[in-house]
């Protein structure tokens, strides 16, 4: 078109020439008709030139309207053809191989978005099923573990229950051994039979009301002390008095520990938010274990239970033989046990640790030296587990 264009202003160009030339030759020397001649000149130059310029501009425009459209995604039309002989044709014919590129681009991109987006689906519904089989498979290791704790208190209390039976078995003897002799006194006074050592029978039926008492005391610290240890835990949390655990907990294993020799420094007002069987468990544990640390010969078990801020510290320690290096680091797996076959069954400790850490947010530390005894260290939070109200009894 440019060519054209500038062939046809040469043509006129030349014409124009031509006839200044004719001009010429016939000697016009009016200024007037000449300058006539070049007004004419100009005008049809400047026609041309602005027809030349239209002619150019109008596919220009639109060229530019095709591109801002392509540019915001309007590709499904092509671009109107032009000649393909000027320069305007060529860049029509380049800008609409430029949109059949694009779109072709386009077209493969949302096949590519649409793959990902299903491949995406089914990963996410792979997830889904995943962390529904985990969620799953969690539920049944938490019951598993607290079968297992329920198991392992259960062991515990079938080994207790002979200790527990004799520890029983001397109040009822005292108390049974006195009814005799309270009745033949009773039966006395109701006869009114004149004896001068009535004093003395007042005395003796005294004595004898008083092992009565002490008798049934015990046996009802025992059978409560087993209670508390035997009950199944609440589904809520109630603030624990740590004092309690400890007595119920030497209450149980008195039997196990005549020859030992027991040094308490509990805090009366010692308490926590948790779980009370969880808390008389790991105590019991602990307990057990130093006593069977001791052996036969005994020792001593100190036991304290101390206030620190906004948490509680329990120690338990003996001054047993200690743990040995290479079995320390073991102590608190699962079912690993240096104890002979019917006398542990290597939960007790991992127990504790589940307890202590898993459920109370506390921790538990072992310090021991080899010959002169072994140290348990727990820390709890006040708050161990979050209470559900204000107003709960004290465990």
């Amino acid at each position: 078109m440019l060519v054209d264009t500038a062939q046809q202003l040469l043509a006129f160009v030349g014409c124009s020439a031509a006839w200044f030339g004719v001009l010429a030759s016939k000697k016009i020397d009016s200024l007037k008709e000449l300058l006539v001649f070049f007004l004419i000149l100009f005008g049809a130059c400047a026609g041309i030139v602005a027809f030349t310029v239209a002619q150019f501009m109008a596919p220009i425009r639109r060229l530019e309207q095709r591109a801002d459209a392509m540019a915001r995604g309007e590709l499904a039309d092509p671009v109107a053809a032009g000649g393909e002989g000027d320069e305007i044709g060529r860049l029509t014919l380049a800008l609409e191989e430029m949109r059949r590129a694009l779109r072709d681009k386009l077209r493969s991109t949302e096949e590519v978005n649409l793959d990902l987006e299903r491949a995406v689906q089914m990963r996410t519904a792979d997830l889904a099923r995943k962390n529904r089989e985990l969620a799953e498979t969690l539920d049944k290791l938490t019951r598993a573990q607290e079968q297992l704790v329920r198991s392992e208190k259960l062991a515990s209390i079938g080994q207790l229950v002979a200790g527990i039976a004799h520890e029983i078995n001397n109040p009822v003897n005292a108390v049974i051994n006195s009814l005799g002799p309270l009745e033949q006194i009773v039966h006395q006074i109701r006869a009114g039979t004149p004896d001068p050592g009535a004093a003395g029978l007042a005395r003796s039926a005294e004595e004898m009301l008083n092992v009565i008492q002490r008798g049934a005391a015990r046996t009802k610290a025992i059978v409560q002390a087993l209670h508390n240890y035997s009950r199944g835990d609440e589904a809520v949390a109630r603030e624990v008095s740590l004092a309690r655990s400890v007595e119920d907990s030497l209450d149980l294993l008195r039997h196990r520990l005549r020859n030992v020799t027991v040094v308490k420094e509990v805090d009366p007002a010692a308490r926590i938010v948790g779980m009370p069987g969880q808390i008389d468990q790991v105590l019991m544990n602990l307990l057990t274990n130093a006593a069977q640390a001791l052996g036969e010969d005994g020792g001593t078990i100190r036991i304290a239970v101390v206030t620190a801020g906004a948490s509680v510290h329990i120690v338990v320690n003996d001054d047993g033989p200690g743990i040995p290096p290479e079995v320390l680091p073991r102590i608190f797996d699962p079912f690993f046990t240096t104890k002979e076959v019917g006398k542990g069954t290597g939960q007790g400790l991992a127990i504790a640790r589940s307890v202590v850490v898993d459920k109370h947010q506390g921790t538990i530390d072992v310090e021991t030296q080899e010959g002169k005894g072994t140290a348990f260290i727990i820390r709890l939070p006040y708050e161990a587990v979050p209470l559900p109200s204000p107003d709960l009894a004290v465990a």
